[in-house]
């Protein structure tokens, strides 16, 4: 297994011991006390925390080691990058790796940013009209993640405003209750942001509230603008804002509420944003050659009529663009749960794939979120998983896409 030099040993180790890896965290233990790298007494602690365990909690499958991630550091193993057939290791798989849950629960949003798909033709109903998604569904989602005790994250984020419907807290306000030791965010242009929505979304357990102060579209970045809509945001809300970041295109803002804190400002998107899968020009350059992306690991994206997309830098509608790229990953409501979601092979296509050094395919090699520090410090441990796989999905267009030796694989 790979023990990446970025993380914290022992917080590496305890990842293994919570995530089942027993004989995986006993070896790491005894080999780092050896090498001087952690105590006596931590070796000891984490003894006591293995006493009576067995060998592993997932026989048959191995650890292939512990990747950087922009909100968490994951264990990974062949159980996300294999077949599977049995539940209880779709659920496993699903539960050691998955710690972000998008979802979008409304389809409108009151503004059309030039860095936005929303600005495209073809998006034109997303801002003159709104969909709910089917509360059946939702709760369908609620059930799956309460039968794994789901303490990640759930982002009500999409190409959409939160707030403008008062009945996105429909949604909000049945998370917790369900699932009660998940972390909910919420992403907002502030536009609708009242004192009285933001202390109703503290009071539904909301964590963490982000608000873009989105410019007028097309207009340049400038922080002039930003600190304006900054002022009046204090104004309408009268949450005092205090300032925690400032550099050239970049000017951040937070503060409490409650118990939930609250984030705020603006970055120039046009020159830091992402290409929307190609359909937008706008961003960074694309990453270099060789750097894998977890994203497909650890974050599921949900639109609003239930169709899973590769990640939050593709539009959350079925595109031409997405359908030809293999980005519409199915339909919640066509698998017996999220876990077979996840297991499908139109998942496992893309976790084999974008997690790699050699096989990354075209779409994630235009994607200039691959530039995020994480994903480059992940390049000894892609370059490891790809070593160890027995077989690549052949083909992101299909469910039961058939596999294929490695040795003839192609992305």
């Amino acid at each position: 297994m790979i023990l990446n030099e970025s993380i914290d040993v022992e917080s590496q180790i305890k990842s293994l011991i919570d995530t089942g890896w027993y004989d995986d965290a006993r070896n790491v233990a005894a080999v780092t006390l050896e090498h001087g790298i952690i105590t006596p007494a931590a070796h000891a602690g984490f003894m006591r925390a293995l006493t009576g365990k067995p060998a592993s909690a997932h026989p048959g499958h191995e650890v292939y080691g512990c990747a950087v991630g922009f909100d968490s550091n994951t264990v990974f193993s062949s159980l996300q990058f294999t077949q599977l057939t049995a539940e209880h290791e779709m659920k496993a798989a699903f539960k050691q790796a998955v710690n972000k849950i998008e979802i979008e629960t409304s389809t409108q949003c009151n503004r059309h940013c030039t860095y936005c798909p929303n600005s495209q033709p073809g998006f034109e109903h997303r801002r003159t009209s709104n969909a709910f998604m089917d509360m059946k569904l939702f709760e369908k989602l609620l059930a799956d993640l309460k039968d794994v005790d789901y303490d990640g994250k759930i982002s009500l984020v999409g190409m959409n405003e939160f707030f403008m419907h008062d009945g996105n807290f429909a949604y909000l306000e049945r998370i917790k209750q369900a699932i009660p030791k998940c972390i909910i965010q919420i992403y907002s242009n502030g536009d609708y942001l009242t004192r009285e929505n933001l202390e109703r979304a503290e009071r539904a357990g909301v964590d963490l509230i982000v608000v873009s102060f989105h410019l007028q579209a097309g207009k340049t970045y400038n922080t002039d603008d930003v600190l304006d809509r900054a002022f009046k945001f204090t104004r309408r809300t009268s949450v005092p804002l205090q300032l925690a970041d400032y550099k050239k295109g970049k000017l951040h803002f937070q503060t409490q509420l409650g118990r939930m804190m609250l984030l705020a400002g603006l970055v120039n998107w046009d020159a830091e944003g992402h290409s929307w899968g190609g359909i937008i020009d706008a961003g960074k350059a694309t990453a270099d050659a060789g750097t894998p992306c977890q994203s497909p690991v650890n974050i599921l994206c949900l639109s609003q009529e239930g169709d899973f997309t590769l990640c939050c830098a593709v539009p959350r509608e079925k595109t031409p663009e997405n359908v030809a790229n293999g980005a519409m990953l199915g339909n919640l409501r066509d698998f017996p749960s999220i876990f077979h979601a996840y297991a499908s092979d139109a998942m496992l296509y893309w976790r084999q794939h974008a997690f790699s050094t050699e096989s990354i395919p075209p779409l994630c090699q235009d994607c200039s979120w691959r530039n995020a520090e994480s994903h480059k410090l992940n390049r000894q441990l892609g370059a490891h998983v790809e070593q160890q796989l027995d077989y690549v999905v052949a083909s992101p267009a299909a469910a039961a896409a058939p596999v294929i030796p490695k040795k003839v694989a192609c992305g």
